[in-house]
């Protein structure tokens, strides 16, 4: 089987759930709309309870610069 036809048969988010790193994709509301396996191991949230809330929720994330600011 040739790679492109390997590639075409599997999705884009099945493809980051097999990302071995915690990721998670936020919409242009910074609402969480994908959360992959790895972020539920790292984090202990599985993808339901997460996707669909705030990136700002500071029971979820709390991603902060070295002076303290919000990244989200």
């Amino acid at each position: 089987m040739e790679p492109d036809s390997i590639l075409s048969q599997v999705s884009f988010a099945e493809f980051l759930d097999q990302v071995q790193d915690g990721l998670y994709i936020v919409d242009s509301r910074r609402r969480i709309v994908f959360w992959n396996r790895a972020a539920e191991e790292l984090t202990g949230f599985a993808a339901a309870q997460i996707v669909g809330r705030s990136c700002i929720d500071p029971n979820v994330l709390d991603h902060r610069t070295i002076l303290g600011e919000s990244l989200c």
